[in-house]
């Protein structure tokens, strides 16, 4: 009888490790690359007007970089 509770206490506590690994990867991987917070939307292929119009409800910002590696059109996004 003490073995099989053994048993039971030894399956209990490597389901409860588990079960924090698989929840500290989780809010890691949640908090950690910001999915939480803030979610980008496409604004490839854009004019600057429409890309303003578009991101002014969220809480990020444009700013006019240059097109030095872009094989977009001037203006665009």
């Amino acid at each position: 009888m003490k073995e099989i509770n053994n048993v039971y206490i030894k399956i209990i506590n490597l389901s409860l490790i588990i079960f924090i690994i698989i929840l500290s990867v989780y809010l890691s991987k949640r908090f950690y690359f910001n999915e939480f917070y803030y979610k980008v939307p496409d604004l490839i292929g854009l004019d600057m007007a429409e890309a303003e119009k578009t991101i002014s409800s969220s809480a990020l910002n444009i700013r006019n970089m240059g097109e030095t590696f872009s094989t977009l059109p001037y203006g665009k996004v």
